[in-house]
Formats: C-alpha cells, structure tokens, sequence
C-alpha cells in the first residue's frame, strides 16, 4: 500500500487518499475519502494476521465467549435460521457447504442438519472446540492455504472478510474451492452505520474515559483489517468475478452479546435511529461463481 504525503494513505480499493479515522489496539485505521472504506494502516501481512489470529488471546475474545453456552447458542439459532433460510433457494439440501473461520463452529452446528459441514479455522483453541461439537471435517490454518479434494457447492464468509489479509486474494481463493456456479454467502459489518461514527467520537476521548475507551475496542476489533460499507463490499466481489444476487442490511441480534445492560440498552437505541436512517450495523451478501 503505498504512502501518500502529509500522513495520508493510498486507498486499498481504489487508490483515493484515505486519512486517519479513528485509533484502537495501538493501530490506525483510515478512511478512504472517495470510497469510504476504512482500513487498517499500515497493514499487517498474511503471516502477521495468522500469528494474530493464532493467538490464545484471540480466542479469549468476548465474542467467542459464549460459544458453549447453552443459552448463548438457543438465541443464535434465530439468526442461524434466517442465514439458512436465505441460503436455501440458492444451494440445496444435502450440498458440500465450506464455513471459513467458523470460530467456535455455532453454524457449523446448525447447519448440519441441511448441508454436509466443512470447517477452516485458523486458531486451534477454536478449532478444537469445532472438534468438540461433532465430528466435522476442521481445516486447521489459513483459507489460503486450505486445498480440498473436491469443489464445494457453498463457501460462507461470515464474519471472516474483515479479518484477511488481503480480500482479493481471499475472493479468488474461494472461487479456487468452489464448484463452477457455486454460491458465496458474505456477512460484514456496514461501515455506513451511525455505530461506527459514534466509536469514531468515542475514539476522540478514550484518553479520558474509561467507559468510551472500552466502548471503542468493542466498535473496533483488533483482528479487522477492513469495514466495508455496501458499495465497497459488492466491488470488490464483482472484481473477484462473482455476480450479486442479494445484498442488504440487518442487525446483530442483542441477545447474543455478553455485555453490560446499559450497553445493550444504548445499542438498542443505536438500532432504531440507524432504522430512521435507513442503515444497518451489519450487511449480508450473496453471490454466484462464473459458471
């Protein structure tokens, strides 16, 4: 990524000048100003991000924390129907799905009862807790390096495409794996929503505040290079050569989160202005391989 004068940083998507956005975890995470991505600068390497996500802190995570959770998992089956039931004119019962950084394997579960379930997982703390689950095929290590025997029907990104290293190279791998005419299903963050403006605030006074310091590592995750916004995200897949088929906006479901209750409640008020807006925290995308 080459360096522009006056602290400023070529845009990974389409070259504009980006600036700085907001700080967290030591890092700088800039925004294009013609694209509006915001990215991670500099930006570490492929090896970097393995290590990274390697790591036992990583897997200590919040997010991750309740993946053995019994009521942790009974509310996440909402959201694990509605993936399914969006997936479901686009890939039949009983096809080879590929879930790529699929953390403590909560879908890899669910979904096995439609699909045949395949799992890569970079961090072996969760990749063995996968492995704990059932007896599900868990590539261990990086996607690009993950070379199967035969095509997949499905490859899920879920919460995944913020993490690599380099989303292009990621693309092209998974058109690599899929079957031609195989379909991609894409969760993200949406960097158009009002949460990310507010961490960018809260970013201002985490040097004061202990609450909007801790509040802007939630917004902001040590292990996300990118926050792709929705024009963003369906560029650099159609780059990839994919064609989109579906792509909109929706929100985590609250109840899945470990948080504070005042947390929680402000979230919820961030929701519904961001339904006001006509934005969502989170987007979905789906498309299909050349044939």
């Amino acid at each position: 990524m080459a360096q522009l004068s006056g602290g400023s940083s070529a845009c990974p998507l389409c070259g504009a000048a980006g600036r700085l956005y907001v700080e967290a975890f030591g890092d700088a995470l800039h925004r294009c100003g013609s694209c509006g991505l915001i990215y991670l600068f500099p930006h570490p390497d492929q090896a970097e991000m393995v290590r990274r996500h390697q790591s036992k802190e990583y897997a200590l995570h919040p997010y991750f924390a309740a993946g053995d959770d019994a009521a942790a998992t009974r509310n996440g089956f909402g959201l694990h129907r509605w993936f399914l039931s969006l997936l479901a004119p686009h890939v039949g019962r009983g096809s080879r799905v590929l879930d790529v950084g699929a953390g403590t394997g909560d879908f890899v579960e669910s979904a096995s009862t439609v699909y045949r379930m395949s799992a890569v997982e970079p961090s072996p703390f969760l990749a063995e807790r996968i492995r704990r689950r059932g007896a599900y095929d868990v590539f261990e290590g990086a996607f690009e390096d993950f070379s199967p025997a035969d095509p997949y029907d499905a490859v899920l990104l879920m919460d995944m495409i913020e993490h690599a290293a380099d989303p292009r190279r990621l693309l092209r791998h998974v058109r690599e794996v899929l079957r031609p005419g195989g379909i991609l299903f894409v969760c993200t963050v949406d960097s158009r929503a009002l949460l990310y403006g507010l961490g960018r605030i809260l970013g201002r006074v985490s040097h004061i505040s202990k609450t909007a310091h801790y509040l802007v590592h939630r917004v902001y995750c040590q292990q996300h290079n990118w926050y792709f916004n929705r024009a963003a995200l369906g560029q650099v897949v159609g780059e990839a050569g994919f064609t989109v088929l579906d792509h909109q906006g929706y929100e985590f479901p609250l109840d899945r989160l470990r948080e504070n209750p005042a947390v929680v409640a402000g979230l919820r008020g961030v929701y519904a202005v961001q339904r006001l807006l006509g934005a969502n925290t989170e987007q979905y995308l789906i498309a299909r391989s050349p044939a």
